[in-house]
């Protein structure tokens, strides 16, 4: 009877193999995780977080969001926008060089 109880006082602990598991487990997110963070992608993540809050910041510095919308409204806003829109839709503020596949790195054919 001494015998077995020193043959399982000196066997695997279940609490051994959970706590392997757990530590296991959390290095199999965090070096992931550590590998994201120092990546260009999250540096993009970044931008674009940016970017978002730039642009809704800026787009509801200049309307009244919380008034009904109404024709007069609709109608400046088009304005606006036909006027914020003209400055990049013209092809002649590059030259052709400047656009061509080389330059902008695209294979050519």
């Amino acid at each position: 009877m001494h015998g077995e109880i020193e043959k399982k006082l000196k066997g695997f602990h279940p609490i051994t193999a959970i706590v392997g598991a757990v530590i296991i487990s959390f290095l199999m997110v965090l070096v992931p995780f550590v590998m994201f963070l120092h990546s260009s992608a999250y540096d993009t993540v970044k931008q674009i977080k940016i970017g978002t809050q730039l642009s809704a910041a800026n787009l509801n510095s200049s309307y009244d969001v919380t008034s009904p919308v109404n024709a007069i409204d609709i109608a400046n806003y088009e304005a606006t926008l036909k006027q914020k829109l003209s400055g990049i839709n013209n092809s002649a503020d590059f030259n052709q060089n400047d656009i061509s596949d080389q330059t902008l790195g695209l294979p050519s054919n």
